[in-house]
């Protein structure tokens, strides 16, 4: 694998016109010194979206004490709520308090394939016209940064569950904080109008949902309360937590073809340039790639391809994801990374964390009958359950928000605004 990032294709840059990241994207490049001032101010006259997309960064504390510098994405419309007046205006400009007065917080799903961030960039773009601020955060392993994706090297591949898990809870508890910090200045601003105690909302598809909503847990309980109060709703699109192994290498000891299969990756024998031209190939990708063959114009398969290039551990991210390893196991066994988790046990804890968020908890499922097992089995279960809304979409696919962004989005705005708890 190389060292250095790669570089995105000119199809993929085409396919990135549909989406507001010119001025994100000039903002990161002027900082690390690619492009030139001159060059920056002869393209800051460019108009720019509704909504503004900055990079952020926490300090990400590991297991093992290293600090990694974490990048993340804020969307949010420019002051005033009127789209800037050129790119470098939106970026230099401090944000207020989101209009509506609620923050989301949206992760996207994991998988051998996926986009990344860019999962969540349509949906956070409707959401910020919206007043809304959004937060975009993306599983470190799978961002475009080599320093924090080879970070998970140092980790056992049983070990990845819970380092996981202590992230998406540092992550979360920094969020409120940050919420938390803005409000309380706004409060005593003479000339800021005060919207009240921020109002949380994280919206996460796939495996995500299950991790965030212990991480949340995790978080409630060492704080007693306090760094979760904010925290309203959670919406759980596709939530899945079972991986299918296919072919040969379903019959091997998971840990064992993982430790095999990455040493190939990482190798430069001409039988692991093999090995990693079949990983690499069409067939892998037609597999493991949710919307292929959906026509959208090549935006989401541009983007998938380009993050399939990153650089990356690989025993810690496209063996984990083959084998297994981030599927969350039993609640009560988290110890036991073999314990298989079960929809029923799922549901009573989903029904849990529901009970202590004010707005309760709504599971977006893909259309009934549609093979998506995890779904039907979680969506049975929690229909008896109190605080919790199960809502069957039209589409098919595990990754509606990416296809039917609109759809998604105006089920996303009801629930905030209402957020009832089922009776």
């Amino acid at each position: 694998s190389s060292s250095s990032s790669p570089s995105p294709s000119p199809s993929l840059l085409q396919s990135y016109q549909r989406l507001p990241r010119l001025h994100c994207s000039q903002q990161r490049a002027f900082s690390q010194g690619i492009i030139s001032e001159a060059t920056m101010t002869q393209e800051a006259d460019a108009p720019t979206t509704d909504a503004t997309f900055r990079y952020n960064h926490y300090d990400w504390r590991m297991s093992n004490g290293d600090i990694i510098d974490y990048e993340f994405v804020t969307a949010q419309q420019p002051a005033g709520g009127a789209t800037a007046r050129n790119a470098r205006a939106a970026v230099e400009e401090d944000l207020p308090r989101p209009v509506s007065g609620r923050t989301v917080v949206l992760v996207p799903s994991v998988s051998l394939i996926c986009s990344g961030k860019e999962e969540m960039r349509p949906l956070a773009t409707l959401l910020s016209q919206r007043g809304h601020r959004c937060y975009i955060l993306e599983w470190p392993g799978w961002t475009s940064e080599a320093q924090v994706n080879k970070a998970l090297v140092r980790l056992k591949l049983p070990e990845l569950y819970a380092e996981y898990v202590d992230f998406w809870s540092q992550i979360l508890e920094h969020v409120a904080e940050v919420e938390a910090a803005d409000a309380e200045r706004a409060a005593k601003a003479e000339d800021v109008e005060d919207r009240g105690e921020p109002q949380l909302h994280i919206v996460c598809a796939g495996v995500t949902s299950v991790y965030l909503l212990r991480a949340l847990q995790a978080v409630r309980s060492w704080s007693e309360g306090r760094a979760t109060k904010h925290y309203r709703s959670m919406v759980m699109i596709s939530p899945t937590w079972q991986t299918t192994r296919y072919g040969l290498w379903a019959k091997l000891d998971p840990a064992s073809f993982a430790r095999w299969f990455g040493l190939n990756l990482h190798g430069e024998s001409r039988f692991n340039r093999y090995m990693q031209s079949c990983h690499y190939g069409k067939r892998r990708f037609k597999r493991h790639f949710e919307h292929y063959g959906v026509d959208d114009g090549g935006r989401l398969k541009a983007v998938a391809e380009w993050l399939w290039q990153r650089p990356r551990a690989f025993i810690q991210t496209d063996c984990a994801a083959l084998g297994g390893f981030l599927d969350p196991p039993s609640a009560s066994s988290s110890n036991d990374s073999s314990s298989t988790l079960e929809a029923p046990s799922l549901a009573k804890e989903v029904a849990e964390v529901a009970q202590w968020l004010d707005q309760g908890i709504m599971v977006m499922a893909p259309k009934e009958g549609s093979g998506y097992a995890d779904g039907e089995e979680l969506s049975k279960a929690l229909r008896s359950e109190e605080g919790v809304d199960v809502t069957n979409l039209e589409e098919t696919s595990k990754l509606p928000h990416e296809i039917a962004t609109s759809n998604v989005h105006f089920l996303l705005e009801q629930w905030m605004s209402v957020g009832k708890k089922s009776a």
